[in-house]
């Protein structure tokens, strides 16, 4: 939702090249049959540079009804959001210009530790991260090439 959308998209997309099976869907009802029929240990990762934002915030206090860990990203210490989650991994609240027409300094800030996140899990994992890698561009390659 929102530029926080842009930025869990891009957090889904790094971590399902690598193997990892993330879910994420602009689908409020689909996120949550997701998460009450996921059979696996799973987490909910939740982005709001305010930590304000009603369905996301809903959707944290479902997971934790669920025994679901929650882990946001705000920007807003005491928001409603990170009062829900597990886990807060603050950011910066570097504010948005008067005349922004986006949110560009909070998602330029939420990309970047998405970023973060990312080269630390890979440098922790690398061996794993590399074969994965590229076994997924070997994999489109074939698609691009018409070899499949």
């Amino acid at each position: 939702m929102g530029a926080s959308g842009i930025v869990a998209e891009d957090f889904a997309q790094k971590f399902l090249r690598i193997g990892h099976n993330v879910i994420f869907s602009l689908d409020i009802h689909l996120l949550i049959t997701s998460m009450v029929t996921n059979d696996r240990p799973s987490l909910l990762f939740l982005i709001s540079n305010s930590g304000e934002k009603t369905e996301i915030c809903e959707l944290a206090a479902l997971a934790k009804q669920y025994d679901i860990p929650v882990i946001c990203m705000t920007s807003q210490a005491e928001s409603t959001l990170a009062k829900l989650a597990t886990v807060v991994l603050l950011t910066t609240d570097a504010g948005e210009a008067p005349l922004r027409s986006s949110a560009t300094n909070s998602l330029l800030v939420q990309l970047y530790t998405v970023d973060v996140i990312f080269s630390s899990y890979a440098s922790r994992e690398y061996q794993r991260t590399i074969e994965q890698l590229e076994k997924t561009k070997k994999a489109i390659q074939l698609f691009e090439t018409g070899q499949t």
